[in-house]
């Protein structure tokens, strides 16, 4: 039997998910019930780009092959969690990687950071090959996260009490666009909601050479959920 519900610690407040959410996967649930846009949605579900990590039970999980049926009773870390206010120390790691210059875009960064620091959380003292396994499961678009171990043992240090790394609250005001992108707060466009919202898609041919004598959208006007088909001649 289907249950009703399930309960959850999402950031360290309980989540009741009802019954017809219980098939969503996890990254759509945080998103779009939650608004916790920071896990992305990019592989679209294919296990493949590791966008979608959050922190379940202490351990870095791809959100996208995560049922919510499946969560009840599931501690859930998403990279909102380390969002920090004007005078606030970020955690060690989000202040090495913003020293470091790891990150262009952004967009694999929520990803990434909790990868490491589900590791940092485990072991303060990580070995070179535990770091490997933890960061490189995420695809970076832009610079490859190039670098970003020596950011995570930096980090450690500072979590072991051996480093410091100059970090001052006025940094947190000076980084403050920096903190936004790489902690949810800024939103990319495919972050961005509204009551009513639709979504368009692009239907292109099968054929890699041909010509288009006529286009009937009649049927897909008909279809359920669709509100207008447009075509190039709405396009003048």
């Amino acid at each position: 039997m289907m249950k009703k519900s399930v309960s959850l610690i999402v950031n360290g407040a309980s989540v009741a998910a009802s019954r017809e959410h219980l098939e969503w996967t996890l990254v759509r649930y945080l998103r779009e019930v939650l608004g916790l846009t920071g896990a992305r949605q990019s592989c679209d579900g294919q296990d493949t780009c590791g966008a979608c990590t959050v922190i379940v039970d202490g351990w870095a999980k791809k959100s996208c092959r995560l049922v919510m049926s499946e969560m009840d009773g599931s501690e859930v870390e998403t990279i909102e969690s380390l969002q920090v206010e004007d005078g606030q120390m970020p955690h060690p790691l989000i202040r090495t990687v913003i020293q470091d210059g790891i990150y262009q875009c952004g967009y694999c960064a929520p990803a990434s950071i909790l990868s490491a620091r589900a590791v940092l959380d485990r072991n303060p003292n990580p070995s070179d090959k535990e770091i490997e396994k933890a960061i490189s499961p995420i695809i970076c678009r832009c610079a490859g996260l190039n670098g970003m171990d020596e950011s995570v043992r930096r980090a450690a240090a500072v979590l072991r009490g051996k480093l410091e790394t100059g970090w001052k609250p006025a940094d947190t005001a000076n980084e403050h666009i920096v903190l936004e992108k790489l902690t949810g707060k800024l939103k990319y466009t495919n972050d961005i909601s509204f009551p009513g919202m639709l979504y368009g898609r692009a239907l292109r041919s099968p054929l890699l050479y041909a010509r288009v004598l006529k286009v009937d959208v009649s049927e897909a006007e008909k279809m359920p959920g669709v509100i207008r088909v447009l075509t190039s001649k709405d396009v003048p």
